[in-house]
Parts: C-alpha cells; structure tokens; sequence
C-alpha cells in the first residue's frame, strides 16, 4: 500500500478532533482570505472544501480503502463539488 507511512491509529474521541482540526484549518485559511481581501465571495467555497478536506484526509490516514470507503468518499466528494458550484 502506498500510503503505509500515513496510517495512524485513533480512538475515536482522536478521530472526532482529526476531523474537527482538519475542518477547523480549511476555515481558518478562508477567513483569513476573506479578511485580508475584505470579501465574503469564497466562505460558500470554504464549506464545500472543507467536507472534502475532511473526507480525504481522514480517508487516507485511516488507510481504508475498501470498496465501500471509497463509494462513500466519492459521494461526499461528488456533493461538496455539487455544493461548491451551486453556492
């Protein structure tokens, strides 16, 4: 596997606060953006890449990567892409 120096092992309470300072940094990025250019024209963007961001990192830490993962990592893909364009 590819990706055998990334896999980490977590409980779950350590899975919930991966995802939550995953999320927590793509929001902290955008807001800064935001801040310095002085737009709100990206926090729609921020939201849909944060889903994203989330599902693949904790994807490829988590180092599963079987066949209902990885239908479960494309669907949420596919729908922060669709709410990324329709916002």
């Amino acid at each position: 596997m590819i990706f055998n120096s990334l896999l980490i092992d977590l409980s779950p309470a350590g899975w919930i606060g991966l995802t939550f300072a995953v999320s927590l940094a793509t929001q902290i990025l955008f807001y800064l953006f935001a801040v310095i250019f002085r737009t709100d024209k990206v926090t729609d963007l921020s939201y849909s890449l944060g889903f994203i961001t989330t599902a693949l990192t904790v994807t490829f830490l988590a180092g599963n990567f079987s066949p209902a993962v990885l239908f479960a990592l494309a669907m949420i893909v596919i729908w922060g892409l669709r709410l990324g364009g329709y916002l």
